[in-house]
């Protein structure tokens, strides 16, 4: 599945070292993303489009993989973490935070290639 490939290539881009923390950050949130939308496609659902379609993409991941709340709720603060980033460029990422983003996005896209 074409989704799941771009997942692994992001979250790949994600581990290099030569790309700043802030872009690392992003790509692992963009790997998360797009492995909850190949679970959701997976599924036999689409998003289409709307207002807010990255939160609706997350929220499915609790009736596509039974994936828990507190689970959820973290991939949406990263979510609104890369979201002020893109409109104010202040984004500051530490080494803590980048850790726990790339252990979050090869969890879920482990996760997704099972049911996939």
């Amino acid at each position: 599945m074409k989704l799941l490939e771009a997942s692994g290539r992001l979250l790949k881009d994600a581990h290099r070292e030569v790309n700043s923390k802030e872009t690392r950050l992003d790509l692992a949130y963009q790997s998360i993303l797009a492995a909850a939308l190949a679970a959701l496609r997976a599924s036999g659902f689409r998003i289409n489009g709307h207002q807010d379609e990255h939160k609706r993409i997350l929220d499915t991941l609790a009736f596509t993989l039974e994936i828990d709340g507190t689970t959820i709720k973290y991939y949406h603060q990263l979510r609104q973490k890369r979201h002020r980033d893109l409109y104010s460029g202040m984004l500051k990422v530490s080494e803590t935070e980048l850790i726990e983003a790339l252990a979050q996005a090869t969890t879920l896209l482990n996760d997704v290639r099972l049911v996939v």
